[in-house]
C-alpha cells in the first residue's frame, strides 16, 4: 500500500520509435502473489527533424500517424482512428478520430515535430478544425493543447475545453461521427513562440465513455 519515487539516470538513444518497460520484483523481499499487475509499459519517439513553418496536416494521406508526427497511444483499442468518412466542415473526407465513446479515463497525446519558428512575423496561430457530441449532459471528454520548446521535457497549456464548452452538435448517445455542418474553427495563439527554433504542438485527448472527437 505505499509507493516511493525512482530517480532514472540519463539516457542516451538515437532518433525514432523506442519502448520503455518498467518492472518490479519481491516486494517486501519475497515473490510477488499478484503479478499481473508487475510490468508497464510505454512509448516514446526521439524525432531530430526538425520541420519548416507553416504547417499544414489534414488527416488526408494514408500514413497514420503522418510523418513526424507521434501517437502516445497504450490503449486497448487505440483511440486514435483514421476516420475516412468525415472531414472539417465537409471540406475532405479525413480527419483524426478519438475514439472516446469506447474508452473510458483514459489519455492520449498526439505530437507534431520540432516547428521553427525563427522566420515568423506577428501574429503566429495554430488553427484547427474540432467536432464534438456528448453522449449525455455529464460527458466529460476533453481536448487540451500544449506547447513545449524544450523537447517536450515541460509544456505549457494553450487551450482546453471539456464536455458542453467542447460540443459542436447536439448530444449523441449513437457513435459520433459528424456531419459537415456540425464542426467549429478554433485560433490558440502562438505569436510568443516567435523566434523558437524547436517549437512542438501537442494534442491531449481524455476519453471517459462519452463521445467521440
Amino acid at each position: 500500500g505505499a509507493n516511493t519515487d525512482v530517480t532514472l539516470p540519463m539516457v542516451t538513444s538515437t532518433p525514432g520509435n523506442h519502448s520503455f518497460t518498467v518492472y518490479t520484483s519481491d516486494p517486501n523481499g519475497a515473490a510477488d502473489q499478484n503479478s499481473f499487475n508487475d510490468t508497464r509499459t510505454t512509448t516514446f519517439d526521439i524525432n531530430s527533424i526538425t520541420t519548416t513553418s507553416p504547417v499544414v496536416e489534414g488527416f488526408e494521406n494514408a500514413a497514420f500517424p503522418p510523418a513526424g508526427w507521434t501517437f502516445v497511444d497504450s490503449n486497448s483499442p487505440t483511440m486514435f482512428y483514421h476516420l475516412t468518412t468525415a472531414g472539417g466542415f465537409g471540406n475532405s473526407t479525413s480527419s483524426l478520430r478519438a475514439r472516446c465513446y469506447v474508452l473510458a479515463s483514459t489519455y492520449a497525446n498526439m505530437i507534431s515535430s520540432p516547428i521553427d519558428f525563427t522566420s515568423l512575423v506577428a501574429p503566429a496561430s495554430l488553427t484547427f478544425d474540432v467536432a464534438y457530441a456528448m453522449k449525455n449532459s455529464t460527458s466529460n471528454d476533453s481536448l487540451n493543447v500544449y506547447v513545449s520548446t524544450d523537447c517536450g521535457n515541460t509544456w505549457t497549456r494553450k487551450y482546453s475545453k471539456t464536455g458542453s464548452a467542447l460540443a459542436t452538435a447536439a448530444n449523441h448517445t449513437n457513435n459520433y461521427t459528424p456531419t459537415a455542418s456540425e464542426w467549429r474553427n478554433e485560433v490558440v495563439d502562438l505569436t510568443s513562440y516567435i523566434g523558437q527554433q524547436n517549437v512542438q504542438v501537442r494534442f491531449e485527448f481524455y476519453a471517459n465513455s462519452g463521445n467521440n472527437i
